[in-house]
């Protein structure tokens, strides 16, 4: 079974309709149904993060949502470590004139890890990791 990496930009677009990318992640995930997707906590920390301003009823179904992904056998979330942590810090560090997030950064090493070249992102900056991002 093949695996893709899972970023912050997809599980949003998943949650939102109106998110520029839905229809893109929505297609990736039809596409995919028999790859394994991995993410990390900290994605889904993020993903929390981007709707906390959007009221109960939005923080619900993000909450909701990541209780799924967290349930969801065909998902593997790998938990938040030390040394996940200070592998993405050397990278952080090391990419001084990029504008990586932390959390990029931390989904950048995972990804090395367990060697995986595609993610379910937009994100220019794991292209610029030499990564494929797929929407």
């Amino acid at each position: 079974m093949n695996a893709v990496f899972a970023d912050s930009v997809y599980w949003i677009a998943l949650i939102n309709p109106d998110d520029q990318w839905h229809q893109k992640a929505t297609a990736a995930r039809e596409s995919r149904l028999d790859t394994e997707v991995m993410t990390t906590e900290d994605v889904l920390v993020e993903v929390l993060t981007y709707f906390g301003g959007y009221g109960p009823d939005v923080r619900r179904t993000a909450a909701r949502v990541v209780r799924a992904i967290l349930d969801n056998s065909g998902v593997n979330v790998i938990p938040h470590d030390t040394d996940t942590f200070v592998a993405g810090l050397e990278l952080y560090e090391a990419r001084l004139d990029k504008s990586y997030s932390m959390v990029d950064c931390m989904s950048m090493q995972v990804m090395r890890e367990y060697d995986l070249e595609e993610v379910l992102t937009s994100d220019h900056h794991f292209m610029q990791e030499g990564f494929t991002i797929l929407l």
